[in-house]
């Protein structure tokens, strides 16, 4: 289990409990640097990999969340595990690779939320993720339902003014 006060090794065996739904799940990341004769350039398309892996694992959270509150589907049938998991692997190797390309004479930089410990990172996914897929819901539902409905109530009122006076 990894303890938050520690550094965490960025080689070997990762172990990192997330909260998923509710409940603590421990996730193992195996993690190994690159080859040391990899040129900057492979570096660089390798970190641009795995950025692009944290943001397919980012609409994969919403995207099961989505199916979990609002299309009701099973339990079994939602991977939640998978989309963390890929976003443990791709971050723990942004971790690696942008200190070896700005050694190798390359210029990258962390962003703001890969500067944070992993845990609090892929935490804050999560939460990004069921609030973006409950924002979703209500760009879909509001609109047109609740003019429909108002007008409605509108012009049973002008109705019953209309019919009393």
């Amino acid at each position: 289990m990894a303890d938050e006060s520690k550094p965490v090794s960025l080689m070997g065996t990762i172990h990192i409990p997330i909260k998923v739904q509710g409940k603590e799940t421990e996730f193992h990341c195996q993690i190994s640097a690159p080859g040391p004769m990899a040129p900057v350039e492979d570096l660089e398309k390798a970190l641009k990999i795995n950025r692009d892996l944290l943001n397919e694992s980012q609409k994969d959270m919403v995207d099961n969340l989505k199916k979990d509150y609002f299309e009701r589907d099973p339990p079994w049938l939602l991977n939640y595990e998978g989309p963390v998991q890929n976003a443990l692997v791709a971050r723990f190797n942004i971790n690696v690779l942008i200190p070896l390309i700005n050694i190798k004479g390359g210029k990258e930089k962390f962003s703001k939320m890969e500067s944070w410990p992993v845990k609090k990172h892929i935490e804050k996914m999560l939460v990004k993720a069921e609030k973006a897929a409950l924002e979703d819901q209500i760009k879909r539902a509001a609109p047109f339902h609740y003019a429909f409905a108002i007008s409605m109530v509108v012009a049973a009122f002008v109705i019953l003014y209309v019919t009393i006076t």
